[in-house]
């Protein structure tokens, strides 16, 4: 696709003649026609060069080259007419310039044809977004909702993170703890058993006593039996003991003796 180009026409110049050498290495400047009698020669031709939309058109000469046998008679003659060139160059500038135009316009319908494809072949679009607005309405709130969760979730992680470390915490505290009541426990069931073997040997010690007693005092009891029961005799035993000495015997030693046991 080519794009709009302005075109504009601008005046120009070139040299009132045409520069022409000979072989010999003779050169001959002039205007209008001019007679070459011989030899090889070589001539610019001028050529133009056009600038982007018309602008900066330059008209140059190119070399060409030509030989024959010129007389000086006018068997051959060169005719270098500038205006005519000029005038050629021109048309074809003109020309150039009409095909431009025209291949600008052909642009701009090939844009409309373009344009008017695209919008026949585009699908109709309808104007009322309110079910898409509402949908996506809809769909914001439950983006909103999904990111209070989140955030409420994280808060939540956050604060079970926290107790955990702290029970945590209080776990090693507890179990340090436990160390020492365990300790506590072991000196105390030693101590124990200590106060318990004592206590023990001191009870034991009280039952034998006890006992000894219980002994002592049965016996008592029975020495008592006794001499309640041997009392009778004893008393008239000591009696007549008391009665013997009293009148000036002696009892006997056995008799005494077993006075003394009985008591």
């Amino acid at each position: 696709i080519y794009k709009r180009k302005i075109v504009s026409y601008s005046a120009h110049s070139i040299s009132s003649g045409s520069a022409i050498s000979l072989s010999k290495g003779v050169q001959l400047v002039g205007g209008g026609k001019t007679l070459i009698s011989t030899g090889a020669l070589q001539r610019r031709a001028p050529s133009v060069y056009g600038g982007a939309g018309g602008y900066g058109t330059r008209i140059s000469q190119s070399a060409f080259s030509s030989s024959g046998s010129l007389t000086p008679y006018g068997e051959t003659a060169v005719i270098n007419n500038e205006k005519v060139t000029m005038q050629n160059l021109n048309d074809r500038l003109s020309s150039y310039l009409d095909k431009v135009r025209s291949l600008e316009s052909a642009n701009r319908k090939l844009e409309l044809q373009i344009r008017e494809f695209y919008e026949k072949k585009a699908p109709s679009v309808s104007s009322d977004f309110t079910n898409y607005f509402a949908t996506i309405t809809e769909l914001r709130a439950q983006i909103d909702n999904a990111q209070l969760a989140v955030e409420l979730l994280n808060t939540q992680i956050t604060t079970c993170t926290t107790e955990v470390k702290t029970f945590y915490t209080q776990l090693s505290e507890l179990k340090r703890t436990l160390q020492t009541l365990e300790i506590s426990r072991q000196s105390i069931l030693t101590e124990v058993g200590h106060k318990w073997t004592d206590r023990m040997q001191e009870h034991t010690f009280t039952v034998q006593c006890y006992l000894i007693v219980l002994i002592i005092q049965y016996k008592v009891d029975s020495h008592s039996v006794v001499v309640y029961i041997h009392k009778p005799h004893i008393e008239r035993r000591v009696k007549t003991i008391v009665e013997e000495i009293v009148d000036g015997k002696v009892v006997s030693s056995s008799v005494d003796t077993q006075v003394e046991d009985i008591q």
